[in-house]
């Protein structure tokens, strides 16, 4: 069960990120994306995404 708690964890941090970081780990962290594909997806620089997965990335231990 404790990998059922984990999931659980890591569904509860995702819902409380902001919108941007948690598209951000959902593409690179999740779906398994590049830095540029993701960023590209997003429509944003490839700076921009690496600030926003940092975050979000802390958040989720």
């Amino acid at each position: 069960m404790r990998g059922v708690g984990a999931m659980m964890r890591v569904r509860d941090v995702m819902a409380l990120l902001p919108e941007e970081q948690r598209f951000a780990i959902m593409l690179v962290c999740v779906n398994g994306m590049s830095y540029g594909e993701a960023a590209a997806e997003l429509d944003i620089p490839i700076g921009t995404l690496i600030s926003r997965l940092s975050p979000g990335r802390l958040e989720l231990g």
